[in-house]
């Protein structure tokens, strides 16, 4: 599993999943949920920090992109594609800042419809949905790290044991 999400395969497929299984439940479950007192719309405001810390958290990883990336060795022949690698990372981490945000948002203003509306249930789905992909989308960022980390690791190892073998062996002078 963990390889998965590192790989980022089945991405879109796994947040298409989470999206309807969550809005699903949320539909069906609505009925049970306030015959039990418990608005959904309200739960949804009081855990809209977690989008936002998402949203946080994605900024963040976007900056510590810019950051490894700046620290690898230019003279690399691979620095273009770096560079590409960096720039679309960085533009997937701002859509995903902006998904994180605006769902945020949603789901702190969602506690201010009433649930009797008839739309109620519906924005709840629609929330829970916009949730269970931030959920999905986040985890995905967290593992791909781990490459990004990966591959900073090695560029540090590759530089070091490069400066060590010119230390045991210097060029030739001429």
């Amino acid at each position: 599993m963990r390889a998965i999400f590192t790989d980022g395969k089945g991405r879109w497929l796994t947040t298409a999943g989470a999206v309807a299984v969550a809005s699903y439940s949320v539909l069906r479950l609505w009925p049970v949920l306030l015959d039990r007192g418990i608005n959904p719309l309200d739960v949804f405001q009081k855990t809209s920090f977690v989008a936002a810390a998402f949203s946080v958290t994605a900024y963040n990883l976007r900056l510590r992109v810019l950051d490894v990336i700046t620290k690898v060795d230019a003279s690399t022949g691979r620095i273009r594609e770096l560079c590409d690698m960096a720039r679309a990372c960085g533009m997937r981490l701002t859509n995903l800042v902006v998904l994180f945000t605006v769902t945020g948002v949603g789901m702190a203003a969602g506690g201010l419809v009433p649930s009797g509306l008839q739309v109620a249930p519906w924005l709840a789905a629609l929330l829970s949905g916009a949730f269970a992909a931030c959920f999905v989308q986040f985890l995905y960022i967290v593992f791909a790290f781990e490459r990004l980390e990966d591959f900073a690791l090695r560029q540090v190892e590759e530089t070091v044991a490069k400066k060590r073998v010119e230390e045991l062996f210097p060029p030739a002078k001429r």
